[in-house]
């Protein structure tokens, strides 16, 4: 039986996200903010016990407020997690298996992160070897041997990247969430709140004196009463 449309979606996701969790971290992330804010949103609306008047404030307000949380989180855990992603392809964070590849080519004289820069970073030098099957400057015997460990090498750089991302995003996410998109939240909800106040206070309507108060003569009929 030939899987159906839903299968098909998973087995894709899982190919698409099983080589980059980190990816689905912020994807995923992205996406709850995205249903949490709509579902605010969608409570206020619906709520009979709050004023239309106060709805018209807090709705925009919460639209703000999501708009912030999706754009931070997206933007701060997608930086943080490329920074991590960068570290590990620079040969910053490396493991001793893919150091010793990389070393069967590396040219004595030249440093191993000086190596690994020059050759457009680690992805870029086991990609050649892995499917080229071929690196500038390297003999016979280095060639073969590194050829005969590419796809190892290509398969625990690939896990160590992953693992180095999803750390990375994780400590992100914690920043983004609890540190700040709190702060910017609160600044834009004390900047709607202020504009709130600004507009009730202007659509009040002014006093108006009434008749009495106003600096009129009595009519003659009052003159004779006294108190």
């Amino acid at each position: 039986m030939s899987p159906n449309l839903f299968e098909r979606g998973i087995a894709k996701a899982w190919e698409y996200y099983s080589k980059d969790v980190g990816k689905s971290l912020i994807h995923w992330g992205s996406v709850g903010w995205v249903f949490s804010s709509l579902a605010q949103v969608f409570a206020i609306a619906i709520n009979n016990n709050i004023d239309k008047k106060e709805k018209k404030f807090l709705i925009p307000q919460e639209l703000a407020d999501g708009a912030v949380n999706v754009g931070l989180y997206y933007t701060i855990t997608q930086a943080i997690k490329s920074l991590g992603d960068s570290l590990v392809d620079s040969g910053s964070f490396i493991k001793k298996d893919t150091a010793d590849f990389l070393n069967i080519l590396k040219p004595e004289n030249t440093g191993l992160k000086e190596f690994i820069k020059t050759n457009g970073g680690v992805s870029s030098i086991i990609s050649k070897i892995q499917h080229e099957k071929n690196f500038p400057g390297a003999d016979v015997s280095q060639l073969n041997r590194a050829v005969s460990l590419a796809d190892r090498a290509a398969d625990s750089f690939s896990h160590w990247k992953n693992g180095v991302g999803t750390l990375f995003t994780i400590l992100a996410s914690v920043l983004a969430c609890n540190v700040i998109t709190p702060y910017c939240r609160n600044r834009i909800a004390s900047t709607f709140q202020h504009h709130h106040i600004v507009r009730t206070e202007a659509s009040k309507p002014s006093g108006i004196k009434p008749d009495f108060a106003l600096k009129r003569p009595l009519p003659s009929a009052f003159n004779g009463f006294r108190i």
